[in-house]
């Protein structure tokens, strides 16, 4: 009985050492979850955002979750990819037929665009990014927070 208990503890070990938590998605300081704690309109904090937009960036996926009362959710896909030193580019030109769990529309609070949106960036320490871009003549900034 000892035996087989040693060698259950083994196989769970063995299964813990080599199980995959990236699925090969770390993209370095990208990777994971950001909150997005204020936005602004050339240089105003938005009056009424809750705090409640999330940048969740894996591999060349960026999923924009926004949180609603009642643990309601939408989930906002968009190509990710990293140009240069300094941009970043949010892509919201995937369309799909049928019934889809998922928007492939960026979220209406965001105000970015459907299509390709620029980004640029500029890191405060190692959990702090402030991202501008512009849109119809405005500069909006997102103040992100690494979670």
């Amino acid at each position: 009985m000892r035996r087989f208990i040693l060698l259950i503890v083994a196989a769970l070990a063995l299964m813990a050492a080599t199980s995959c938590s990236h699925n090969n998605g770390n993209i370095g300081f990208w990777f994971g979850t950001w909150q997005c704690d204020e936005i602004a309109i050339d240089g105003v904090k938005m009056d009424g955002y809750d705090r409640n937009m999330f940048f969740k960036f894996q591999t060349s996926v960026c999923d924009i979750v926004t949180t609603y009362p009642h643990e309601e959710y939408r989930q906002h896909f968009a190509d990710f990819k990293k140009q240069g030193d300094n941009t970043i580019i949010l892509d919201f030109s995937y369309t799909a037929d049928g019934d889809f769990a998922y928007d492939f529309n960026p979220p209406v609070e965001s105000m970015l665009k459907k299509g390709e949106n620029i980004l640029h960036y500029h890191k405060k320490g190692s959990e702090n990014v402030i991202l501008t871009f512009e849109n119809e003549g405005k500069t909006i900034t997102y103040s992100l927070k690494k979670q």
